[in-house]
């Protein structure tokens, strides 16, 4: 009995810590610079940062640091997709909540996720309970809940700095003691995205990485990827996977996933959409490897996939930068730290 009066106190607290934050007026009293920065509540009551200034506009949620929207002054189309119904789902929810840019640490979609551990399996076998689960699908950053660490609105740009420090969510699949500095920017036809991982503590921490834009097309059918020429791959075109094949040239769209690795720590990526005559440039440093997908419209069913209708699938297209192959895992001793950052740009391209 005392076990289990144990285990339901540690999953309250938890989930306690869990709900708790900062309000939207709590972060514009501290955080807020007037026609620059300021903070909104979501649905759910949630903090959102909202990012405007010459360039356009820019939000991000707290929860997940996910970046909702993102638009650029004179531009016609929005560069990343906001799905119709918006961004639905509970605090604690964990299914993965489609749109916008979600961030993916401390691993990218089920490959390499650590076992159950920690005190969720602590609880859970002081109730009697004695079992392990891989951990969630695209991992636990994205359902927590990160804290303001700064913003800067001095100069042509406007950022935001959010930070994540060792939590529950976290804490149920590594016990590593870490920091994580998110730093969001919006500039001139430019959204940066740096992500900074800094081991704190006595053990070695190893984990995996990535982006997951979800940029606006004018048909998924309809656009080019380039930049990915002589880069060994493997594609859902040719299951079952084998990282073997070496691309050449061009790709064209297609329903389903590839992936691509790279022989340094930096890409340039480019998404030419010829019909509404840009093109999507994005410049990776600190990753190996770059994931690509567009939803597969012919399957059966015509309800949703989590929040987004299958009926607008095809306006949207995902270039995801990533650490995401085993041997692209970062390893990190104690003090040290990596830096991985992409820089989206939007540039005008003939028709």
């Amino acid at each position: 009995m005392n076990k289990m009066v144990f285990g339901l106190v540690t999953i309250s607290v938890a989930f306690a810590a869990y709900a708790a934050g900062p309000t939207a007026e709590e972060l514009n009293a501290k955080f807020g610079v007037k026609g620059r920065v300021s903070f909104t509540a979501d649905a759910k009551g949630e903090p959102i940062a909202v990012l405007r200034d010459a360039n356009g506009s820019c939000t991000v949620a707290l929860r997940g640091a996910q970046v909702q929207s993102c638009s650029f002054a004179g531009d016609e189309h929005p560069l990343l997709y906001v799905p119709r119904m918006g961004y639905v789902g509970r605090p604690n929810d964990r299914s993965f909540i489609h749109g916008g840019v979600p961030l993916l640490w401390p691993w990218f979609g089920g490959s390499g996720a650590p076992q159950f551990k920690s005190w969720w399996r602590r609880s859970l076998n002081a109730l009697g309970c004695s079992f392990e689960l891989e951990g969630p699908f695209h991992a636990t950053a994205r359902y927590s809940l990160f804290e303001v660490k700064e913003v800067s609105a001095a100069g042509s740009e406007t950022s935001v700095t959010l930070l994540l420090r060792p939590c529950p969510e976290v804490a149920e699949y590594t016990s590593a003691d870490f920091e994580l500095e998110y730093r969001i920017t919006l500039g001139a036809h430019k959204l940066g995205l740096r992500l900074t991982t800094k081991n704190v503590g006595e053990e070695v921490f190893r984990y995996r990485e990535g982006y997951h834009p979800y940029f606006c097309v004018s048909n998924c059918f309809g656009v080019m990827l380039d930049g990915v020429d002589g880069c060994v791959y493997e594609s859902s075109r040719d299951l079952p996977y084998d990282l073997k094949h070496v691309w050449h040239g061009k790709v064209p769209e297609w329903p389903g996933c590839d992936i691509f690795k790279f022989k340094e720590e930096k890409s340039v990526i480019t998404l030419e959409d010829p019909a509404w005559k840009r093109a999507i440039v994005l410049t990776t440093t600190g990753g190996r490897d770059v994931v690509t997908w567009c939803q597969d419209m012919k399957g059966k069913g015509d309800g949703t996939t989590m929040n987004i209708y299958k009926d607008e699938s095809y306006e949207y297209f995902c270039i995801e930068p990533s650490n995401y192959y085993p041997e692209s895992e970062i390893t990190l001793a104690q003090g040290e730290s990596h830096t991985f950052e992409t820089i989206i740009t939007v540039k005008e391209i003939a028709k």
